[in-house]
């Protein structure tokens, strides 16, 4: 199969509909985190200090601010395919699904969400430590 018709059967949604959907979901969230982690890993190996101002500085340029809150976004999205999918396979009453489904994503959520606006206070440089 050639990639432009494999892109071409994804952009129709041929392909990503349902238990499909979620497992393309899960393996491109997986790319990406291996993409952005090897950015975070590469980026806190070549900063020259590991004192908090540097730290600060480094998380407060606009570039790493981007990227680190890329990097946040997919592992709270792959995290919550994953425990869904641990939720869904392994406990088996339907109420203690629901609730536990409802439960981690609220809990994702809040993650994802504390984490931008910390992003943002530090980048706009309302939080200084």
């Amino acid at each position: 199969m050639r990639l432009a018709s494999f892109f071409r059967i994804l952009s129709l949604k041929k392909l990503v509909s349902g238990a499909s959907g979620h497992w393309w979901s899960q393996r491109v969230s997986a790319i990406l985190l291996i993409i952005f982690g090897g950015w975070f890993l590469i980026s806190l190996v070549l900063i020259d200090s590991y004192q908090f101002k540097s730290i600060y500085d480094w998380v407060s340029t606009p570039f790493n601010t981007l990227m680190l809150s890329l990097l946040v976004t997919f592992l709270a999205y792959h995290s919550c395919l994953g425990i869904e999918v641990i939720i869904e396979d392994y406990v088996p009453d339907s109420s203690q699904q629901l609730f536990l489904l409802r439960l981690s994503k609220m809990l994702h959520f809040a993650f994802f969400s504390l984490s931008l606006i910390f992003l943002s206070l530090i980048f706009t440089g309302l939080l200084n430590g």
